[in-house]
């Protein structure tokens, strides 16, 4: 996304009406006393990546509570939500996600395609199985493509939508699928950091991948300028569903413990739009998007050399 551009406005004002669509479904868990989630949903944890007990509240969001952890910086939800709460949860939302690959789908379509060029440099893959496929959008460019297309959704709509495309589909838990083969690559978008046992998961997935098969993920990062600029206010903090949020050096670690080379990592989306707006003091997602000459020194190759994007792209290998 880039800044002075209209149709970034655009698009977070769109985002907005789905956010504010399923908001209402989000308080319902909320107690109105406090304000926060209601204790029968949740259970307080340790640090998901180095186990250690120390950490400091960052702020509150959506009725969630944002903590770091003192020994590694690994920022993360605690509380949060127990598992089948959250497993609910999802079975029960929205399908805000396929309306956006439908009002978005250039966008979209873009780093989808992005991310299958960097899958296809590290390996030549037939099959492909996409875990949190929503719609199936990035399933539908795999198969133009002429890959074999698999994938896994919660949300039973849109669930629906993938399996009527033709897409292999299943509506449970990758831990509870027998899947008929195993796979050149497993992607997740935006799905790792709704994953509370992240070190487990990639484990788990090892097991259903071919010999020299890859994961391929995309994150939020929680050391990207946006994030650590806007804070509570990025929308990266969402209060229940994000419930780790990884930089550099925690997600380097993970996949370390567990077995994994990494072929490449990149940061994607500047977010310069709201970074610009915010600088100015506007709303940084419904601000004016115009460039401001005084933080020209701002630029998105800058940004990206530093690891600074608002998301992590990881292309891995079982070592």
């Amino acid at each position: 996304m880039n800044p002075n551009n209209t149709k970034d406005k655009d698009l977070h004002e769109h985002r907005k009406q789905m956010y504010d669509s399923a908001d209402a479904y989000r308080r319902s868990f909320i107690n109105s006393a406090t304000g926060l989630f209601d204790d029968k949903y949740l259970e307080s944890r340790y640090c998901p990546v180095c186990g250690s007990e120390k950490h400091r509240v960052i702020f509150l969001k959506n009725g969630g509570q944002y903590v770091v952890c003192e020994d590694c910086s690994m920022v993360f939800l605690n509380p949060v939500f127990k598992d089948e709460c959250l497993e609910k949860y999802y079975m029960n939302n929205n399908a805000n996600q396929a309306l956006a690959h439908v009002d978005e789908s250039t966008f979209y379509r873009s780093i989808y395609s992005s991310g299958l060029d960097q899958i296809s440099a590290a390996r030549n893959c037939l099959t492909i199985l996409d875990v949190g496929c929503s719609s199936g959008f990035f399933l539908d460019i795999a198969k133009e493509r002429g890959l074999q297309t698999f994938g896994i959704e919660l949300n039973q709509l849109e669930f629906n939508i993938a399996a009527n495309k033709g897409h292999k589909v299943w509506n449970n838990p990758v831990e509870e699928v027998e899947f008929p083969i195993r796979f050149d690559a497993i992607t997740l978008w935006d799905v790792f950091e709704h994953i509370k046992d992240g070190q487990r998961y990639l484990q788990f997935l090892q097991s259903h991948l071919v010999e020299d098969g890859i994961i391929f993920m995309q994150i939020p990062s929680s050391q990207s300028l946006a994030a650590r600029i806007l804070h509570e206010k990025c929308n990266m903090f969402d209060g229940l569903e994000h419930v780790n949020l990884y930089n550099k050096k925690t997600i380097l670690h993970v996949v370390d413990q567990v077995g994994y080379d990494v072929i490449e990592l990149k940061s994607v989306i500047d977010e310069l739009g709201p970074l610009n707006n915010y600088l100015r003091y506007e709303d940084p997602y419904f601000g004016s998007f115009k460039l401001d000459p005084d933080i020209s020194f701002l630029s998105s190759e800058g940004i990206h050399q530093e690891l600074l994007g608002y998301k992590f792209q990881i292309t891995l290998k079982v070592r």
